[in-house]
């Protein structure tokens, strides 16, 4: 998979992720069905938000899911693949109830990036924020 395929789409760049606490494994060879529908059902909504063209799909979404189902890890690759591969400028915030949930979310999209580095060489992390050197997104992360 290349650097270019994964980025002009989420699933592409689901496909080429390596999840280290999983041995190195890919994404896609341990992601749940549930998991991957959800995940697939977001995409023409962040495809939308990239400025590129898709045929369906949600644009807003609640997901409800219980302790360890992946919520912070899947929300994580979502935001890494919309600040790594828009080509147009974005601003987001991520809101969380409070500083250890900020943390975890800025936690797991550091680990994906550095695992990934070859996917995600432009996101630089700050304490709070996230944003792409090439393209000045920024997601910053409330608390």
């Amino acid at each position: 998979m290349t650097r270019r395929a994964a980025s002009r789409h989420p699933a592409r760049f689901r496909e080429a992720i390596i999840i280290e606490a999983l041995e190195g494994k890919r994404l896609v060879d341990v992601m749940e069905v549930w998991q991957q529908r959800d995940l697939e059902a977001l995409d023409a909504g962040w495809l939308r938000l990239a400025g590129r063209k898709a045929s369906h799909g949600y644009l807003r979404a609640y997901l409800e899911r219980p302790r360890g189902h992946s919520k912070t890890t899947d929300m994580a690759l979502q935001l890494v693949w919309i600040l790594q591969n828009s080509d147009i400028r974005l601003e987001g915030v991520a809101a969380a109830a409070d500083r250890d949930q900020a943390g975890l979310i800025h936690t797991a999209m550091q680990k994906l990036v550095e695992q990934n580095a070859g996917l995600c060489r432009d996101l630089v992390f700050r304490q709070h924020a996230v944003i792409n050197s090439r393209t000045s997104s920024r997601l910053t992360i409330l608390s």
